[in-house]
């Protein structure tokens, strides 16, 4: 199975820590991390089963799998 986590740069500690978490604890995965001004790009050349991501699933209403969206926290 194949994850991807996209994230904005400034929030790229949330990304490196939400792909450590899956990396270890579902060691089998193919997982990823993307920027969001790769995303697209992402979607296309890695063809992910489940994407973990600061941006709503609105852009990309046909992609197959899971879309789990992590709203970025105000501070």
């Amino acid at each position: 199975m194949r994850v991807l986590v996209a994230f904005e740069d400034v929030r790229s500690v949330y990304s490196r820590t939400i792909v450590r978490a899956i990396r270890e604890l579902r060691s089998g995965l193919d997982v990823r991390s993307s920027g969001l001004e790769g995303l697209e790009q992402e979607l296309e050349s890695f063809d992910p089963h489940v994407v973990v991501s600061s941006r709503p699933n609105g852009e990309h209403p046909g992609l197959r799998g899971a879309w789990v969206h992590i709203p970025p926290m105000m501070t």
